[in-house]
């Protein structure tokens, strides 16, 4: 990966082509003096002029005034006077050496007693700029502030910086090519953070800069940005390991609009993280965040995947939102999209010319070039790579985001056809993904890496080490909506098997998969999709069929192996579909009916969580389905961890059927008392739930059944979920007492 950092001196990367004055401006310290060089840019080895106009201070007067100097530190330094050009100006020609770096100075006066050193700053002047990262770089107190611009563009003759610091002057700033490399650089002493600014190329070309933070809007200016002026106050967080893991996804335009329309902030979102703090998620994963066209977007539409929406706030609000998220426990991954860009205000098109897409897209064939989304980067190209590889880096280090969804990552190992098969493979982009995921797994272990690759690929889950495996360590899983949600939709309980909803529960997969009820592809009015509460009872998707169902459903989903993941606003049973113009009815959680589901989330959140200490089981990779009755629609599980202690076994049995059972014999793999953690008849989360065996303790007794030693009776209700452990629950959790 390349670095984000600074590197200097011997350190730098490549020969010295490009200067600029590495103090704060000039014309900011017009009270002392201003001080120029001529040419603005050059190699070593040249002629520079230095015109000093003492403006102002103590040698406003003096007569005569020396130059100061030297290179690389104040290294050989030499005083020579310097010529007056009347009316307090004075300049110097001296030659710059082919060894050096930078050139500090000061003036003073022949006494050497009164030296104009810039409010106690030396003038220190940059040839080096290679050792900076790419883009715009605010220079610390330190470094003598100013704004270092780097831009890869291999298909400019010439390049410069327009932007409020020079009246948006094609000239005024140019820029230089540092050698043979295509990238060309300037610093610019008086840029500063906030200004707003873009790269001229060619002489008329107009472009945003492709890394920029923040853009004004998304066929609007650059903004400079400085990273450096945010305060992580007490943000200590790490990431949960993915066996403890709860995924919330929200889409930040429609999360909390507040009072306003959409689209909402990432500050309105902050007022939502008590809740879901109170929920028990301890990871949201965000839509995409990065610039969009428009306003309003689901937003896998980037146009630049550095710079947060406009839309959304600036990248301090962001970061805010981070850091709040982490002071109450909760990850956060971030939605990235590489597959494809645009398609629409995508200044990255054609960035400096060329045809069907320029230097940073694939050109030709046609199958490779787009995508059904848009054009694809060209994953072939070694800066183009860099500018992938280090936005992964951006957004784990200065963002410190907790992970990743990579998007559609088929797109980028494969051409695709309208079925989203792999008609040929790319291998630079298979080579891309290994090497991001391989740096994640050295320097960010406890980052999560989740690929969306909607195939079920073992591949994308297996080691690196493996010369076929993709480094990712779970895989967005569609196949368990698709079977739960498939099969509880059925109106004839008859139709509904348990052999398929037995299969999503133990199939091995340990916790590779991101297992989901409801995402924005399935809930989305665009894909002509609708929240899960409209399919369990299109007619009456608020009544008890579709909530008892729903209950089922969740029931399964926090239950099973796998990293379990829930959509923003399915914990309160919402119906119809989601879009990203109308932002989500909060207000329903103080619904007796709505509310009621939502306790039920909380507590099957819990569980899965083990917050209570009485079902680790439920963290562990072991699972064992000891009964499946699809004749009567009863099926149960085990889930457990290897140890013995009472927390380390849970079993959950399941009823599809509208028969309720007073006493059902079931085996148990252990001796002695069982506790209901959890049975979701409960009225507690609905108050037209029937209660049937709520509060039940199961004791065992040796007789072998299902395979066990060991038998109980349990109250079985109809459509509802049973979950018993070995461990009771204290009120000192601040759980209900069973």
């Amino acid at each position: 990966m390349a670095t984000m950092r600074k590197r200097t001196g011997t350190g730098c990367r490549r020969a010295a082509l490009a200067a600029g004055l590495a103090i704060a401006g000039a014309a900011a310290q017009a009270q002392q003096g201003t001080a120029t060089l001529a040419p603005a840019v050059f190699d070593r080895g040249d002629q520079v002029t230095v015109t000093y106009d003492a403006t102002g201070g103590p040698l406003a007067g003096a007569s005569p005034v020396h130059f100061y100097y030297g290179f690389n530190g104040f290294q050989n330094i030499q005083q020579p006077q310097m010529t007056s050009l009347g009316g307090n100006r004075w300049s110097f020609t001296f030659t710059f050496p082919q060894n050096a770096t930078n050139v500090d100075f000061v003036f003073r006066n022949a006494s050497s007693t009164i030296f104009d050193n810039n409010s106690q700053r030396d003038w220190r002047f940059w040839i080096d700029l290679s050792g900076y990262p790419m883009g715009a770089t605010q220079l610390s107190a330190a470094e003598g502030f100013g704004v270092v611009f780097r831009v890869w563009t291999p298909n400019s003759t010439s390049a410069s910086v327009a932007g409020s610091f020079n009246g948006f002057s094609t000239t005024a700033n140019a820029m230089r090519e540092e050698g043979a490399t295509n990238i060309w650089s300037a610093f610019i002493p008086n840029a500063a953070r906030n200004n707003t600014y873009k790269y001229v190329l060619n002489g008329s070309n107009f472009r945003q800069d492709p890394r920029s933070r923040e853009l004004v809007n998304s066929v609007g200016d650059s903004r400079i940005v400085d990273p450096a002026t945010f305060n992580w106050q007490n943000d200590n967080f790490t990431m949960p390991p993915a066996n403890e893991l709860v995924i919330y996804q929200l889409h930040i335009g429609t999360f909390e609009a507040l009072t306003a329309p959409v689209p909402s902030t990432f500050v309105n979102a902050q007022t939502r993280l008590d809740y879901l703090a109170d929920l028990g998620v301890n990871a949201v994963k965000l839509m995409p965040i990065s610039e969009f066209a428009g306003g309003i977007s689901a937003g896998y539409n980037k146009m630049n995947p550095y710079t947060v929406e406009a839309n959304y706030g600036r990248t301090a609000d962001l970061k805010e939102f981070i850091r709040q998220c982490h002071l109450r426990g909760i990850g956060v991954i971030l939605d990235v999209v590489h597959n494809h860009y645009g398609p629409t205000d995508l200044d990255l098109y054609n960035f400096d010319g060329g045809t069907n897409g320029g230097a940073y897209f694939y050109n030709t064939p046609t199958s490779l070039a787009e995508t059904p989304f848009g054009p694809r980067p060209n994953y072939s190209t070694p800066e183009v790579r860099d500018y992938i590889k280090d936005n992964i880096q951006f957004w784990l280090e200065e963002f410190r985001v907790d992970g990743f969804r990579w998007d559609f990552t088929k797109g980028i190992r494969g051409q695709v056809d309208g079925g989203f098969n792999i008609t040929a493979p790319i291998p630079d982009g298979v080579s891309l993904l290994r090497e991001i995921n391989d740096f994640m797994a050295a320097n960010h272990p406890d980052a999560i890496r989740i690929a969306e690759d909607l195939g079920g690929e073992p591949l994308i889950t297996t080691p690196t080490s493996n010369p076929n495996g993709f480094g990712f360590q779970a895989e967005w899983e569609v196949g368990f909506h698709s079977a739960v949600v498939g099969e509880l939709e059925k109106s004839v309980d008859a139709n509904r098997s348990t052999e398929v909803l037995a299969a999503q529960i133990d199939d091995g997969i340990g916790f590779t998969r991101v297992h989901y009820l409801e995402s924005h592809d399935e809930v989305w009015t665009a894909n002509n999709k609708f929240r899960t509460a409209q399919r369990y009872d299109t007619p009456d998707p608020q009544g008890l069929r579709s909530r008892r169902s729903g209950s089922l459903a969740a029931a399964l989903w926090a239950t099973s192996e796998g990293i379990p993941m829930l959509f923003q606003g399915q914990e309160l049973h919402i119906s119809g579909g989601w879009n990203d113009t109308v932002a989500t009815t909060w207000s329903l959680a103080n619904s007796t009916i709505n509310g009621g589901i939502k306790n039920l989330y909380a507590d099957l959140i819990r569980l899965r969580r083990n917050a209570d200490g009485i079902s680790r089981g439920l963290t562990s990779d072991r699972t064992e389905v000891f009964l499946n009755l699809n004749n009567i629609k009863v099926f149960a599980y085990r889930r457990w961890q290897e140890g013995g202690a009472p927390g380390d076994d849970v079993v959950v049995l399941m009823n599809l059927s509208s028969t309720s059972y007073p006493v059902f014999e079931i085996g148990l793999p252990q001796a002695g008392t069982w506790y209901e953690a959890i049975n979701t008849d409960s009225k507690r989360y609905s108050s037209d739930f029937g209660d049937f065996g709520v509060g039940q303790v199961v004791t065992t007794t040796p007789s072998p059944q299902h395979g066990y030693a060991q038998r109980g009776a349990v109250a079985l209700p109809a459509y509802s979920a049973v979950i018993l452990s070995r461990a009771r629950r204290s009120s000192a959790n601040g759980f209900m007492v069973r």
